[in-house]
């Protein structure tokens, strides 16, 4: 979280991405070093990142974002097990896992115009 919000670029996105794509493929347990790491790649700066990993601003920033998550999805208990991704179409949350069969004919259901959901059989 300390990482994604020391983002400055006007647009921020890129740098963020780029450090959760660094992330992603990081091995081991020791965050700062992973982190440092990963700043460069989104030419963040690590300091401030590190500062607010250590000090109450990393404590805020996870706080608000837990209450988000319950906000946005109150059914959902904290810890427990959920699907990863939640697929949502037109706000009806899809069943868990979904199937491709499923996902298509809801998505056809929406009256979405796409060649996948003609009567034919889709190979896939």
């Amino acid at each position: 979280m300390c990482a994604l919000n020391s983002a400055t670029d006007g647009n921020p996105t890129p740098q963020q991405l780029s450090f959760l794509g660094c992330w992603d493929d990081q091995k081991g347990e020791d965050w700062e070093s992973n982190a440092h790491h990963c700043a460069s790649a989104g030419m963040l700066d690590f300091s401030k990142i590190s500062a607010c990993a250590k000090g109450d601003d990393g404590n805020k920033l996870l706080k608000a974002a837990a209450d988000t998550f319950v906000e946005k999805f109150p059914d959902r208990p904290c810890g427990g097990i959920f699907g990863v991704p939640h697929i949502e179409i037109n706000g009806k949350t899809q069943a868990n896992p979904p199937t491709y069969k499923g996902l298509l004919s809801n998505l056809c259901a929406t009256g979405i115009k796409a060649a996948a959901c003609k009567d034919t059989d889709v190979v896939v």
